[in-house]
């Protein structure tokens, strides 16, 4: 009862336009045999039209049905005699459409939510959905809404309206009943091929011939007019023997004979004026009708039912499983199917009958009436058990039980499925000793290889010690290698500086002396003395830089608050002539280290501060220490002109000098690195940049901290 798929925007208008355009013209087909007053038709085909078409093509149609019941209902009441007929006409036909559209929406919901299955005619409660909803409900709403607009809009006077509402209601209940069925039928089964066989001309041939002498439409069958329900039973023929399109198709035809022959004056309702006799044939119509689509429902209900039947027997006859039905309280087999007999050794004529625990092992025969008394208790059990065969041999099998109860709880019918599992207790017992045969290997391979592990794992571990010292050897090489050879550039372009002074001076004071120019040679020979004098200053810190690491001296605790305070008095000078003050933390740790490094660490770092100290009005160097994360952090920090942290890495390396014209080397930070990192500590700098001062921080192990 689902519509197809919602079709596209085309698709849809096409659809609206071909629903209102067949509503239109059916309803004047239907306006041929409308009576005064109210123009009202008790034949009314666009009912069964319009429902068939919204259950078939969805519920989109809505606004055709409108349009083709505004417009028919308009046209047979439409005067322009003034504006109060106009607009009586207009409201009329409004609320038509409006009666139209509900009744048709509110059918069709209500069938397609209540009625499940592909058609409302294949079971006896989808016709009774079907006449009350579609045949009864649907039209007293279109009823209901189009009658009571007639009064209001006074083309019908009240003391017509109960037998104007009967003639609507049975001109809409009577054409979804007869066009309805029949379009849905045919369209529900067009793939499939209507045959035509003997039997199915012959209940044409029948159906033609019993209407016409029924409804007296030739002179010739004056004389053999047959009684109206002599039509039932060819009907009801074709409904048990033939195509269910056969038996609707043939409702409807007859309802188009005897409409026609009613018109035109035949038929047994011809002594009655033209509204009473269509009446009455449309409540003729409807008693056939009715009985007539219960009867399908049943009948397909019938078919359905032996065809899965038929399904199931098939499915009993040819299960692998065996399979045995019977009374809950029996104790005899009654009921089985071939493979049960054949894993006995049976046929099903030699077990029928016998008693259930002749198929049952002797050891299983105790837990029997247990595992029955389980499965009625639960509804089913599954348990396994020995049974015997024919002739003596035991196997063993699942056997499943499942009483089958009704709504009260009480048990129908008792199903055994029973599976032969010979073949999987041998594959388990194959596969148990297989495991044990496995489990036996793999205990002596696991005792041949912990005694290879063992001594794989005492070479391995020499392999890596091995490994990890070549490892660190050739990274120590490495690292030197490289420090060896920048420390080769820069001391041959450091070193050589002061060799061109000496040698440019030399020439000046050998052509000062050639002059006999004396001051002038002395004058020269202050250069020399200079160049003499650096060049030996920077070979004395090239031979300190290259001892850290080798040569550190005794190993003692070393406080390093005194040690802070000797570097600030051994640079006393240097901070008197700089106007600098300087500040240490009180809480500054002992620590265990070579007492000479670490004041060379300090001395060189605050040496470093007063050199690049600036032009500050108030400079200042501090000596302490901060806590962060369970880890102390030494500082020397000054408010000097700061370093750019582009720079702080490269400070650090051989002779670089960020001030072109400092005094110094360029050798003292490059040493505190080296002895820091000989320690396992690090340092580094923090400065936001130019004039912003420095801090030089550095870490030591926890080790070496009391």
């Amino acid at each position: 009862m689902n519509a197809d798929q919602a079709p596209s925007s085309l698709k849809r208008i096409i659809d609206i336009v071909a629903v209102a355009a067949i509503y239109y013209v059916t309803a004047r087909l239907g306006q041929l045999l409308a009576i005064p007053p109210g123009n009202i038709t008790p034949v009314w085909l666009p009912s069964g039209i319009t429902l068939a078409a919204v259950l078939i093509r969805g519920y989109h149609l809505w606004p055709g049905i409108f349009l083709g019941a505004f417009i028919g209902n308009v046209w047979p009441y439409f005067r322009s005699d003034s504006f109060t007929t106009i607009a009586a006409s207009l409201f009329s036909g409004t609320a038509n459409g409006i009666g139209d559209v509900l009744s048709v929406l509110i059918s069709a919901y209500l069938l397609k939510r209540t009625i499940k299955t592909a058609s409302p005619f294949d079971k006896v409660t989808n016709v009774a959905r079907f006449i009350l909803y579609g045949v009864a409900l649907g039209p007293a709403i279109s009823a209901l809404f189009g009658v009571t607009s007639l009064v209001i809009a006074r083309f019908l006077p009240w003391t017509d309206y109960t037998i104007s509402l009967l003639t609507w209601w049975t001109g809409d209940a009577v054409g979804v009943l007869i066009l309805t069925p029949v379009i849905i039928i045919w369209v529900a089964q067009r793939n499939n091929r209507l045959h035509i066989n003997l039997e199915a001309i012959a209940f044409i041939f029948a159906l033609l011939i019993f209407s016409l002498l029924t409804f007296d439409i030739f002179p010739i069958t004056y004389s053999l007019q047959l009684p109206l329900f002599s039509l039932l039973p060819i009907l009801i023929w074709g409904v048990f023997r033939l195509d269910t399109r056969f038996a609707f198709t043939g409702v409807f035809t007859i309802a188009a004979i005897f409409t026609i022959a009613t018109a035109i004056g035949h038929g047994p309702f011809s002594d009655l004026g033209l509204n009473e006799a269509l009446i009455d044939l449309q409540l003729f119509l409807a008693v056939i009708s009715v009985p007539l689509f219960l009867t399908q429902g049943s009948v397909a209900e019938r078919k359905q039912a032996e065809l899965e039947l038929r399904q199931w027997n098939h499915i009993f006859e040819h299960a692998e499983w065996g399979v045995v039905a019977g009374n809950p309280a029996g104790t005899r087999l009654q009921m089985m199917n071939p493979a049960f007999a054949r894993m006995h050794g049976y046929s099903v004529e030699e077990l029928t009958g016998r008693p259930i625990l002749d198929v049952f092992a002797p050891d299983s025969r105790g837990d029997l009436p247990e595992n029955i008394r389980m499965a009625h208790e639960k509804g089913h059990h599954l348990f396994e058990a020995n049974h015997i065969r024919k002739d003596g041999s035991i196997f063993p099998t699942v056997v499943d039980v499942t009483a089958v109860k009704d709504e009260t709880g009480q048990i129908l019918y008792r199903v055994i499925n029973l599976q032969d599992i010979t073949e999987r207790k041998q594959a388990e017992e194959a596969l148990r000793k297989a495991h044990e045969e496995l489990e036996t290997r793999v205990e002596e391979r696991t005792a041949e290889l912990a005694e290879v592990n063992l001594s794989l794992r005492a070479e391995i571990t020499e392999r890596q010690r091995v490994e990890e010292e070549r490892s660190a050897l050739i990274a120590t090489l490495e690292s030197q290698n490289a420090e060896l050879e920048r420390f080769n550039y820069t001391i041959s372009h450091d070193l050589k500086s002061p060799l061109i002074t000496i040698q440019g001076f030399l020439g000046f004071m050998e052509a000062s002396l050639a002059a006999g120019a004396i001051e002038s040679a002395k004058n020269d020979l202050v250069f020399i003395s200079n160049a003499v004098l650096k060049m030996n200053q920077l070979l004395n810190e090239l031979l300190n830089l290259s001892r850290v690491g080798h040569i550190d001296g005794e190993t003692t605790d070393v406080s390093l608050s005194e040690l802070a305070h000797e570097v600030i008095e051994d640079l006393s000078n240097q901070l008197s002539r700089g106007n600098v003050r300087a500040a240490i933390t009180a809480d500054l740790p002992v620590v265990r280290g070579s007492r000479a490094r670490l004041y060379e660490v300090i001395l060189n770092l605050v040496d470093n501060a007063i050199k690049f100290m600036g032009s500050q009005p108030d400079p200042f160097i501090e000596i302490g220490m901060r806590r962060e994360q369970e880890q102390t952090i030494f500082f020397v920090r000054d408010n000097g002109i700061g370093i750019n942290p582009a720079y702080h890495e490269k400070v650090f390396g051989l002779f670089e000098r960020l001030v072109v014209d400092s005094a110094g080397t360029g050798i003292g930070l490059a040493i505190v690195k080296r002895i820091i990192e000989m320690n396992g500590g690090r340092i580094w700098i923090e400065s936001g940049g130019n004039n912003q001062g420095s801090a030089f921080c550095f870490t030591l192990p926890k080790a070496m901290i009391n």
